[in-house]
């Protein structure tokens, strides 16, 4: 099979399989966000395994998943915000392939970035749901950043494991 074309179909199974586990919701938060099995790792994994063009392209095809499943769709910025740059961000996860733990590293920006995203576009669109005591951009901080980094922490326990770290960096090469 060529190269490039195997490539395409890890890729658009990653993509699927990232959608797939985005309903498989640990935890949900109730004006939206959730805590899932591991979508975002699965989405950047065409990232850390074949580089930047299959990594962003993968991520934004399930960027644009995940806002026709029923996203909130009050302005354009809050569109991109919210989905296309929370999501593809993912991708980025290919420019720190070639170092040491750099699918950690990389996963963790693309968390940090999503964040600030989701936040961003809360803070502009949504902050009008901030308790009275709380500062509304540390209220989307703290309402985004807690379920994104709760899934992180799972994620990156459930992929320390010798089995599944092996696997990966076996796949990888």
């Amino acid at each position: 099979m060529n190269s490039n074309l195997k490539k395409f179909v890890i890729s658009s199974l990653c993509v699927a399989l990232a959608f797939v586990l985005s309903f498989v919701k640990i935890f949900r938060m109730p004006l939206g966000g959730s805590v899932t099995l591991m979508s975002m790792f699965v989405i950047s994994m065409p990232a850390y395994l074949f580089g930047v063009r299959y990594g962003f392209m993968s991520s934004f095809v399930y960027a644009i998943l995940q806002l026709m499943q029923g996203g909130t769709m009050l302005h354009p910025l809050q569109i991109f915000l919210d989905y296309i740059l929370a999501f593809t961000c993912f991708g980025i996860v290919a420019f720190f392939r070639d170092i040491k733990h750099g699918s950690y590293v990389g996963f963790l920006i693309a968390c940090i970035i999503r964040c600030l995203s989701s936040s961003l576009s809360g803070y502009i669109f949504f902050r009008e749901y901030a308790p009275a005591t709380w500062n509304p951009m540390l209220y989307t901080l703290a309402y985004n950043g807690g379920y994104i980094f709760a899934e992180y922490l799972i994620t990156i326990v459930i992929v320390t494991i010798p089995q599944i770290k092996n696997l990966l960096h076996k796949y990888k090469e």
